[in-house]
This record gives structure tokens, C-alpha cells and sequence, in this order.
């Protein structure tokens, strides 16, 4: 069920509801996604949210570490952080396409995400999209609080 008041998702469990922060932003302009998402997760900071979930959010931001430290802040310790990356065509760590979309690579991913405790837990190359008919390839990320 959504609990409309805090724009939270919650489903019942045995130990009580989950908490879920709901990090997937439409995006009317995309330059503000990244600075949306940091702001509610900056808000968050204690909130103990198993899961964290993004939606066509990180491709709008260069840099990942501050993403991860606020998501960190906002977790639980055991708790689940899930996006998708789109993967780099010239093989380094963090590149932008014509689309003005940064690309991003795994080990970047995992590099950052490990300065706040995180750890990649399950990673499933897909297709996350298409552009003017092409597939854009990349990654579905799910990292654990290590």
C-alpha cells in the first residue's frame, strides 16, 4: 500500500512494515533529478529504509559517491540500494553520450559505493532502453550495506 501522507511504500512483514524510500523522481527537466534525489535522501538522513530504489536517475549524475553516502545515511544496516547504469562504450569509468547521459561502469560503481559501505550484491546486464530504435545497453545494480 502507498501511505499518500509521506509518499512512502509500505508492505507488512512478520517484523513489522518495510521502508521503502521511494528515490524514482519523474522527470519533467532532467538536470534537477540528481539534485532531487540528493535532497529527499539528504532529508532522509535515520529514516532505516530497507530498500532504496532508483528509475532513470543516475544516468543525470556524473559523480556517484555523494548518491551513495546519503543513501547510506537513510538505510538500514542491512538494507538494499537497486539502479540501473548505462554501460560505457569506450570502457572507462564514467562517460557521457550524445544524449547528455552518463554512462557509468560497474567497478566505478562498486568503487563508490564502497567508500560509504556498500556492496554489490547482484548485477544483470539488460537492455535498459531504446534510443531513436537502437538498444542501450547497460547494468541493473543491486548493492547490500556491507
Amino acid at each position: 500500500m502507498i501511505d499518500t501522507t509521506t509518499t512512502q511504500m509500505t508492505s507488512p512483514s512478520a517484523e513489522g512494515p518495510a521502508r521503502v524510500a521511494p528515490i524514482v523522481v519523474f522527470r519533467a527537466r532532467p538536470p534537477r533529478v540528481g539534485s532531487r534525489a540528493g535532497a529527499f535522501l539528504s532529508g532522509a538522513a535515520g529514516a532505516n529504509y530497507d530498500l532504496l530504489a532508483s528509475s532513470d536517475v543516475v544516468p543525470y549524475l556524473r559523480r556517484l559517491e555523494e548518491l551513495f553516502m546519503v543513501a547510506a545515511a537513510a538505510a538500514a544496516p542491512k538494507a538494499s540500494f537497486a539502479f540501473s547504469v548505462e554501460k560505457p562504450l569506450g570502457g572507462g569509468e564514467v562517460e557521457i553520450g550524445a544524449t547528455g547521459r552518463f554512462r557509468h561502469s560497474v567497478a566505478y560503481c562498486e568503487a563508490c559505493a564502497a567508500k560509504s559501505g556498500w556492496m554489490l550484491a547482484k548485477r544483470r546486464d539488460a537492455v535498459l532502453r531504446k534510443n531513436c530504435g537502437t538498444d542501450v545497453h547497460g547494468h541493473v545494480l543491486v548493492f547490500q550495506r556491507s
